[in-house]
């Protein structure tokens, strides 16, 4: 199985994401962080299910909620790069460096 690691932008999002959900209801904060855990765990144990969007990046789809997780593989690591709302518009995460 692939280790993961996330940008730094990507806890961001995931902290303001938990934190509007929450404020619109209490434990749905709570819902978003689990599907997006369950998300992760599908990603790790097949990436390659995953289809490929730009270059190398790869997208996966939330249920319950509109976001998408942009991952890249590198070597035996998944960096995710983005856990974006889906009407942003992509060019504010698409030139995220893998530091």
């Amino acid at each position: 199985m692939y280790g993961i690691r996330y940008l730094k932008e990507v806890r961001q999002e995931i902290s303001d994401a938990f934190v509007w959900y929450e404020e619109k209801k209490d434990g749905f904060g709570d819902d978003f962080v689990d599907t997006l855990e369950a998300l992760i765990t599908r990603i790790k144990a097949n990436p390659f299910a995953f289809p490929i969007v730009k270059d190398e990046m790869r997208k996966a789809v939330m249920s319950r909620f509109p976001y998408n997780v942009y991952f890249e593989i590198v070597e035996l690591e998944l960096v995710v790069i983005a856990v974006f709302h889906t009407s942003r518009n992509p060019k504010d995460w698409q030139d995220r460096e893998l530091d």
